[in-house]
């Protein structure tokens, strides 16, 4: 048990010029590798997302979200600029990371209101695998990992062999931004 004994505010600017970028991957170690590259490259993004294949198959069954993606390791990412040509050079230089990386698709939202549709997939996640349950008595479960992100491949995948293993249903779901996942591991216990 801690204590908090002081606490530090830091106020900043709403971002300016937000544009929304989806890109999905081979496997998950790919996503990861993109990831590692982007924060070591000293890019500062507003977002950036990771949701793996199940997650993604989730948002295509859940119902929360109108439009199809496709079921592979997805990075969901926010970048924003002073000016749009800032934010356009910094998507070129984003989108190069990712196909790198391996990257099978790098979609940029065209305008605010693309970019808030494809954001909302992102924003449904937990929705969207909760909806999979497979009986009403199903519990939910969930648990948060914190790791360096270069040992975020391992962890999904031993997190999904773990899964298999115990006949569990699950995903992984997390924020990669800041050089550290906060992943989100959602699984049901059958009733």
């Amino acid at each position: 048990m801690g204590f908090v004994t002081e606490a530090n505010l830091k106020l900043t600017k709403a971002p300016q010029n937000v544009r929304v970028a989806v890109t999905q991957f081979p496997t998950v170690h790919d996503a990861v590798r993109f990831a590692v590259k982007v924060i070591q490259g000293g890019h500062q993004l507003e977002a950036m997302e990771l949701l793996d294949n199940i997650t993604m198959r989730a948002l295509n069954a859940g119902g929360y979200y109108e439009q199809e993606l496709p079921e592979k390791p997805t990075v969901f990412l926010k970048l924003a600029g002073h000016t749009t040509d800032d934010v356009q050079n910094q998507a070129k230089v984003v989108s190069g990371i990712a196909k790198s990386a391996q990257s099978l698709s790098f979609t940029l939202a065209k305008d605010t209101e693309e970019g808030e549709t494809l954001w909302a997939a992102r924003k449904t996640a937990l929705w969207s695998a909760l909806a999979l349950k497979y009986n009403a008595d199903d519990r939910f479960l969930a648990a948060d990992a914190c790791v360096p992100v270069s040992k975020l491949g391992v962890i999904i995948e031993r997190t999904h062999a773990m899964l298999e293993e115990s006949g569990l249903f699950g995903c992984c779901v997390g924020h990669v931004g800041d050089g550290k996942m906060n992943a989100r591991q959602i699984c049901y216990e059958h009733g």
